[in-house]
């Protein structure tokens, strides 16, 4: 295993611990949280002292987390816990990071624009302001585990 894989392999995605966000494994400490920190100033230096329990390889995964979800790359994901065939559709709404109110309206705007133009039957939806990602899979809901995200060709927008 490479030193990214090794990094990698320090960090969690369970449903069940941290809701759902990825974490330092072992710790309650999200990888956002980390990245955060280093972004307003903070040194590794400085979250090791705040956090006695991280070694400076946990924030070498927190950052090379982060270069994955920024590359658009396909980090391994728990599949839903949920069964999609028990659902007539799935919606997902998107919102932008310190969401307003307003910024909720427009996307459950964009989300009724898009119910009443076609069925949301056995799809998954990905909402965000104004624009809509929808499964262009042959296969319905019922019939897969779950969508991979990480296909970008398996997804068409819409306006």
């Amino acid at each position: 295993m490479g030193k990214r894989e090794e990094l990698l392999a320090r960090i969690a995605v369970a449903p069940n611990i941290c809701f759902g966000k990825p974490c330092i494994k072992g710790h309650r400490i999200w990888v956002s949280l980390v990245l955060d920190f280093l972004a307003s100033g903070w040194t590794a230096q400085d979250i090791l002292n705040n956090y006695p329990g991280l070694e400076e390889a946990d924030i070498l995964a927190c950052i090379a987390y982060g270069a994955e979800m920024a590359r658009e790359r396909y980090v391994d994901i728990p599949p839903l816990l949920f069964r999609p065939s028990a659902y007539h559709g799935i919606a997902v709404l998107r919102l932008p990071p310190r969401a307003t109110p307003d910024d909720l309206h427009d996307t459950v705007r964009t989300l009724t624009g898009g119910l009443e133009r076609e069925s949301i039957e056995g799809k998954l939806w990905i909402v965000q302001r104004g624009r809509i990602r929808k499964s262009r899979r042959g296969t319905t809901m019922a019939s897969a585990p779950y969508i991979p995200w990480h296909q970008k060709e398996e997804w068409q927008c819409c306006r």
